[in-house]
């Protein structure tokens, strides 16, 4: 639920046991609720922690939050560019995962998480303009710039990119290497179903407006989600051996 839908929300509280409290009525589609939001408190020591794990995740937490602010001044109003941006702060808070807990990232599976997040994106415009119909442009204003249309042709392009980059990972050299074989190519027809399977959810169930919930919700991405997973604990010699070089490589 974007801010826009926030506008009868007082907000008037009181801190609780180290959180904000805040009380009042959301109106939503004209329907009022009484509502409790719990605001946690952050404070400039947790930003400061953040800072001190040194590395590069200073670096990748200054540019995750520089682009959130621009992806909230201007971004989210320009066609095509609102989606690249949300993909790229996805993978953005990847990198800073993998920083601050120090483990190796691979190129290829930045590519390919970048390209799921825009695959997942743009999912989530197709549904929103099934949904809203006409109205669309003034629930969300870049929705009045794209069609049906137009977006069923970037959700096929980025598909098709998202199916060869995820092919080439499980053949490149790094890959095989740690694998021992090409035998991680085998769940390619894996992760080609849980890509289907999404596009039926928006044209044929008519949902995937929620692709975090539909991803963990819908019993048969959980089953792929297991199938490749089960494939890399299969194909893997150590399935817990890093297979490509630590981050500072790629930053």
């Amino acid at each position: 639920m974007g801010l826009e839908n926030w506008k009868n929300l007082d907000l008037s509280g009181e801190v609780v046991d180290g959180k904000y409290e805040v009380k009042g009525e959301l109106g939503l589609h004209g329907v009022k609720k009484e509502i409790t939001v719990t605001v946690e408190q952050t404070g400039s020591k947790r930003v400061g922690a953040a800072f001190r794990l040194g590395g590069w995740f200073p670096t990748t937490l200054a540019a995750y939050i520089g682009l959130v602010l621009m992806y909230s001044a201007v971004l989210k109003r320009v066609v095509f560019v609102d989606v690249l941006v949300l993909a790229a702060g996805f993978v953005l808070r990847v990198v800073g995962g993998a920083v601050a807990i120090d483990v190796p990232i691979s190129r290829w599976l930045l590519l390919c998480a970048y390209l799921l997040a825009l695959y997942l994106a743009l999912g989530k415009r197709r549904s929103e303009l099934q949904l809203l119909g006409e109205g669309a442009g003034s629930h969300r204003e870049v929705l009045g710039h794209y069609s049906p249309a137009l977006v069923d042709q970037a959700i096929s392009v980025v598909l098709g990119a998202t199916v060869l980059a995820y092919t080439l990972y499980t053949v490149a050299p790094d890959t095989v290497a740690k694998v021992g074989s090409e035998g991680l190519m085998a769940t390619v027809p894996v992760v080609l179903y849980g890509l289907f399977r999404y596009l039926y959810l928006i044209y044929v169930r008519k949902e995937g407006g929620n692709p975090g919930v539909e991803l963990f919700t819908d019993p048969a991405l959980i089953v792929e989600d297991a199938g490749v997973r089960i494939g890399r604990i299969t194909f893997f010699r150590n399935p817990f051996v890093p297979i490509v070089p630590r981050i500072g490589g790629v930053l």
